[in-house]
């Protein structure tokens, strides 16, 4: 009897183990998803001598992009920004043009801010955004 006993115990503590032990694969993104209000920052030139200098303000959002790591980012009426996000809040996108970049992060859980801007042989552009988001 004692050994069944001990037996049982055994299977009842690997099958409450199992339990406690499987996890479930939280999706990291939710954390940053909501309403911002966004500022803008764009500036332009060229070797002319024309340059732009616009600042907006805008009230859009950030959400999950069809795929598991990416984030859509909808900061101005232009069709957004789509960005992977790794766990660490930073931005990651890969351009196959040279002229271009990107950099960015979400500074806290509430404050995103990223710049990005292209430029080539006789001008350029550059937008700064930084969106605090609503609560």
């Amino acid at each position: 009897m004692k050994r069944y006993f001990l037996l049982l115990l055994s299977v009842a503590f690997c099958l409450v183990l199992f339990v406690h032990c499987k996890r479930e694969t939280a999706d990291y993104r939710i954390k940053y998803l909501g309403d911002y209000h966004f500022n803008i920052h764009e500036t332009g030139w060229m070797a002319t001598g024309w340059t732009s200098d616009t600042l907006y303000s805008y009230d859009g959002n950030i959400s999950n992009c069809s795929d598991d790591s990416s984030i859509c980012i909808k900061y101005s009426n232009n069709p957004g920004t789509k960005t992977i996000l790794k766990v660490d809040g930073k931005f990651n996108i890969v351009y196959s043009n040279p002229h271009q970049g990107f950099v960015g992060q979400f500074e806290t859980l509430t404050k995103i801010s990223f710049s990005f801007g292209n430029g080539g042989l006789g001008g350029g552009n550059l937008t700064d955004v930084v969106g605090n988001k609503y609560e």
